[in-house]
């Protein structure tokens, strides 16, 4: 189309939400074990502390040792959570920009900047992450057995579009630009539109030992 043919309707600055959220578990416990020591061949008998323990085996000969093992078991995990179908997606690219702390979300609302609520709450996103780390082994007795979750933070990113009108063959196209990487992606159909939602810190951040237990029953939280 000529440049005439194409008239901008609408801009809007946008921004789009994004879960961070990153936590420890430890696990301590004790179990017992059996040991196999090989000997040489000639061996009969090993007396380990006054206590005398059988060789068996015909080319390799070993005798055995029951033990206590103590275990430790450390790992953290972090996830990045789409807020609207809590999928994971990988938004790293973004963690190495300057960042800005908004006290409360709603100030982000201002001088018509779109800003779009998180349909995913905290809540689901410390669940999914507990659930990423918690596992099962063989113990005879637990000594420790924890998760901590060291950040939860819900970062939002400028998005930039701009509406594009073809009169003659009355289409509209939208172009979006990622206000950090600079990235630029083509949209059908209109620009998007404020939606009803409410933009409050207590609605969003909804973690507590009730939401917790609902999924891990019996657990100190």
């Amino acid at each position: 189309p000529k440049l005439e043919d194409i008239e901008i309707t609408t801009t809007q600055k946008r921004l789009e939400p994004f879960w961070y959220a990153c936590a420890t578990a430890r696990y301590v416990y004790d179990r017992k074990a059996t040991y196999r020591v090989p000997v040489a061949i000639e061996a009969q008998v090993v007396t380990v502390n006054g206590i005398e323990h059988p060789v068996s085996g015909d080319k390799t000969r070993a005798f055995s040792l029951e033990g206590l093992e103590r275990c430790v078991e450390e790992m953290t995990q972090t996830i990045m959570l789409d807020t609207a179908s809590g999928k994971e997606i990988k938004y790293d690219k973004y963690l190495s920009f300057s960042k800005n702390v908004v006290a409360d979300v709603a100030l982000l609302e201002q001088g018509g900047v779109l800003v779009l609520a998180p349909e995913v709450r905290s809540s689901f996103v410390v669940r999914k992450l507990a659930s990423m780390l918690m596992k099962t082994f063989q113990a005879d007795k637990i000594i420790e057995e924890k998760i901590d979750v060291s950040e939860i933070t819900l970062f939002y990113r400028p998005v930039f579009a701009v509406e594009y009108f073809w009169k003659a063959k009355d289409k509209r196209q939208v172009v979006e630009f990622d206000g950090l990487t600079g990235d630029a992606k083509a949209e059908s159909g209109e620009i998007k539109k404020k939606m009803v939602s409410v933009l409050e810190n207590d609605a969003l951040f909804d973690i507590g030992a009730d939401a917790i237990g609902t999924v891990f029953p019996g657990v100190n939280v």
